[in-house]
């Protein structure tokens, strides 16, 4: 349960790190949609506690694994270390209950849940690109996003 409160307290200390420095709506998006993913992987790691069927429990933890793992690679320069570590924490769990179990088993309990974290990850980044490069009013450049200037045509 001690892993399950690191990934919570990671997921805190993110949003409030972050958000000191957010000045403008898309970094907010950002930093929410990143924060409810932490606690979304946060969540299954502690199901997979409860849980008593193997299988489920299998799948939980392989979706928090791969999860965070992915999210520890890509965010490996700023907090992605202690999501890769309690990534490979969560997997290394996954594996222990595998033990005697086969091939189609692991396939359909570890792998799949594993690939759709990840997958939702890329949806996340998707959703927060869009938000960030189509601003509602204003205009956004490489410098920053400014609702005062309207966008022309020269």
């Amino acid at each position: 349960m001690g892993c399950h409160r690191h990934r919570v307290g990671n997921g805190v200390g993110y949003v409030a790190l972050i958000s000191a420095g957010a000045t403008d709506p898309a970094q907010r998006w950002t930093q929410i949609l990143l924060a409810s993913y932490i606690f979304l992987m946060a969540g299954l790691l502690g199901a997979s506690f409860v849980v008593r069927w193997s299988i489920a429990r299998q799948a939980l933890r392989a979706a928090a694994a791969g999860g965070l793992i992915g999210l520890g690679v890509i965010g490996l320069f700023s907090i992605g270390l202690p999501l890769f570590v309690a990534g490979v924490l969560a997997a290394m769990a996954t594996l222990q209950t595998l033990a005697g179990r086969d091939f189609a088993v692991f396939a359909g309990s570890v792998l799949v849940p594993a690939v759709l974290a990840i997958a939702v990850l890329l949806v996340v980044f998707e959703t927060t690109q869009r938000l960030i490069a189509c601003p509602a009013q204003g205009t956004m450049g490489g410098g920053g996003f400014s609702p005062d200037r309207t966008t022309t045509n020269v």
